[in-house]
């Protein structure tokens, strides 16, 4: 018998393999990274989405093999409250879906973070939402326009 699946059918399992292998490489990056560092501290300043861009001194995460820590950035980072000094991500945030995995990232972000520490974000084209949050209109908000 000669068993055929649609093209969509077919891309939503290929879709679905890779978010199983975007899980598992995760899961196995965290336990290698817990594993590594037992007994001492984890650094108070983190790099995300750093890329190939690693900063000494930094936890430089990202999915990329070159980062101390390989991991989804669209899952909890495995970090404790209040456990990080400086968050610094650049030409990353707009590689997430806009707006809830921003959001999630976000919101990790500020549960890490110290009190009164900083976040330091840099993403490209920022001059149109920064002309129309000074204009005071706010179309920003409204998905549908941009």
């Amino acid at each position: 018998m000669n068993v055929r699946c649609s093209f969509g059918v077919r891309g939503a399992m290929h879709l679905m393999l890779m978010e199983v292998r975007i899980l598992i490489r995760h899961i196995l990056s965290i336990l290698k990274w817990t594993i590594q560092r037992k007994g001492t501290p984890a650094p108070r300043k983190i790099h995300l989405g750093c890329g190939r861009n690693i900063k000494v001194g930094w936890l430089n995460i990202d999915y990329n093999n070159a980062a101390d820590l390989a991991i989804d950035l669209r899952r909890p980072l495995p970090l404790d409250d209040e456990s990080v000094d400086l968050v610094y991500a650049e030409h990353f945030l707009e590689h997430l879906e806009y707006p809830d995995q921003c959001r999630q990232l976000l919101m990790e972000i500020l549960r890490v973070l110290s009190p009164g520490q900083s976040l330091r974000l840099g993403v490209p084209d920022t001059e149109w939402p920064l002309h129309e949050y000074a204009s005071e209109e706010h179309r920003y908000f409204d998905l549908g326009q941009r």
